[in-house]
């Protein structure tokens, strides 16, 4: 006979193991309320609008950070997650990627100051310039990228994993 506090161990591992493999698969997985899963991610538009640091603020604020789109799948998901979420023209929200003291199309992403994965963008015609000093990455509801002043205000969409 095992002691009881095996079997016990051996029960809880179980439940959450079982609980787990039935929560999650390998595209989606078990998110908070509120959040949506795409691709072992999870996504939270929130319902407010920033600049593009307090967009990375309020999502560091939950443990998440800035959306950064890296796949044609990912960029056709988010567009469907901001369809009607309607607090300017185009339903514009940041991308977590800048120029800042770069050039212009020296891009990193992220809070690790990656460089930005060119195996996919977005970028609408001619963009970026820099117009009017735009450091900032922004994606239009339509999923076109633009390059935007910090300072502007956008939707903010968190991802974590």
């Amino acid at each position: 006979m095992f002691p009881i506090h095996i079997l016990e161990g051996l029960i809880a591992f179980s439940i959450l193991f079982l609980g787990r493999s039935c929560l999650s698969t390998e595209s989606d997985v078990a998110c908070p309320v509120g959040w949506t899963s795409f691709s072992s991610r999870c996504y939270f538009v929130m319902q407010s609008l920033y600049t593009w640091q307090g967009a990375r603020d309020v999502c560091q604020g939950l443990g998440a950070r800035v959306i950064e789109i890296t796949t044609a799948d990912e960029n056709d998901f988010m567009v469907k997650l901001v369809d009607g979420v309607t607090f300017t023209s185009e339903d514009k929200a940041w991308l977590d990627c800048t120029n800042i003291g770069r050039s212009l199309n020296d891009w990193v992403c992220g809070p690790d100051d990656h460089e930005l994965s060119y195996t996919y963008t977005n970028w609408k015609p001619n963009e970026p310039n820099n117009a009017g000093s735009e450091h900032c990455m922004e994606m239009y509801g339509t999923g076109i990228w633009n390059d935007k002043s910090c300072e502007a205000q956008n939707l903010a969409i968190c991802e974590s994993k």
